[in-house]
């Protein structure tokens, strides 16, 4: 799938920029308590930014796309695991890892949609 029909199927769930919900937050309670993280998020990549539908530990609602790991992760039908984004030279120079909030650890899974395709 190219990028731009990811970017069709994502437009289709009209999510981007909506009020937040209670499922979604709640998902990223459950998460941080499961994983025992201090951050966890739901997060949405469109062509300039990735923008955070739920967020525990986070502050900002959204980040340009050039310091974002997740975009890494949605390239992938595999969870992208990073131990320590520090030491990995795609991420070590993010503002998200040398500034607050000093994320660490990375642990994301690509959001699948109706027919399949990655959103």
């Amino acid at each position: 799938m190219s990028e731009q029909d990811r970017l069709n199927a994502l437009a289709e769930y009209e999510i981007l920029d909506t009020s937040p919900e209670s499922d979604f937050d709640d998902l990223v309670k459950l998460a941080a308590k499961i994983f025992h993280v201090p951050i966890s998020t739901v997060t949405i990549i469109d062509a300039h930014r990735q923008w955070f539908k739920a967020a525990v530990g986070l502050t900002v609602k959204e980040t340009p796309l050039d310091i974002s790991v997740c975009t890494h992760a949605i390239q992938s039908e595999h969870p992208l695991i990073v131990e320590d984004l520090t030491k990995d030279i795609r991420f070590q120079a993010s503002p998200l890892v040398t500034t607050n909030p000093k994320i660490n650890f990375y642990a994301g899974v690509t959001l699948i949609g109706k027919d399949q395709q990655a959103i």
